[in-house]
C-alpha cells in the first residue's frame, strides 16, 4: 500500500515497475514510508511466487510490468476497462499468450533451487500449468 501511496505523492515515481522502484527509492523504518533515493544504488528484492498461487502469481506479474500504479484497481485496468481478476488483466496485457511466464519463472528458480525443488516445480507447471510448448521449456529446463 506504501508503494500506491509513493506514487501519488512523487509523480516520478510512476516511470517505475515495483521491481525496479527500490532502485530508485529508500525504505524508512521507523517513517515506514519511501523516500527518494538522492545518490547511491539499490538492489531490491521481489518475492518469488508460485504459478500454483493463482492470483498472487498473477498479481507478481502486473507488479513487474505494470509502472505507476495508485490503487490495487490499476493494476486491473488496462485500456480503461478494469478487469476483475488479475488473472484477466495479465491476459490482455499479452502476459499469459506464449510460455514466457513459464520461462521466467523456470529461470528465477533456477537461480536460487536446485536438485529436487527445481525437478517438483517443472513436473508441476508441465502437470498444471498446461504450458502452449511444452517441448520448448523440456529442452531449455
Amino acid at each position: 500500500m506504501v508503494f500506491f501511496t509513493a506514487n501519488h505523492l512523487y509523480p516520478f515515481a510512476c516511470q517505475y515497475t515495483y521491481q525496479e522502484f527500490p532502485q530508485h527509492f529508500i525504505w524508512h523504518r521507523l517513517n515506514k514510508n519511501w523516500c527518494p533515493q538522492l545518490n547511491g544504488f539499490a538492489i531490491g528484492q521481489l518475492y518469488f511466487v508460485a504459478p500454483t498461487a493463482e492470483e498472487h502469481f498473477y498479481l507478481h506479474m502486473l507488479l513487474m510490468t505494470v509502472k505507476g500504479p495508485m490503487l490495487w484497481q490499476d493494476l486491473r485496468t488496462f485500456d480503461n476497462v478494469v478487469h476483475p481478476l488479475f488473472y484477466a488483466a495479465c491476459l490482455v496485457w499479452g502476459l499469459l499468450q506464449n510460455d514466457d511466464e513459464w520461462q521466467q519463472c523456470l529461470t528465477e528458480v533456477a537461480g536460487i533451487c536446485t536438485g529436487d525443488a527445481l525437478h517438483c516445480l517443472f513436473a508441476l507447471v508441465m502437470r498444471h500449468c498446461e504450458p502452449v510448448q511444452p517441448q520448448t521449456l523440456w529442452n531449455k529446463f
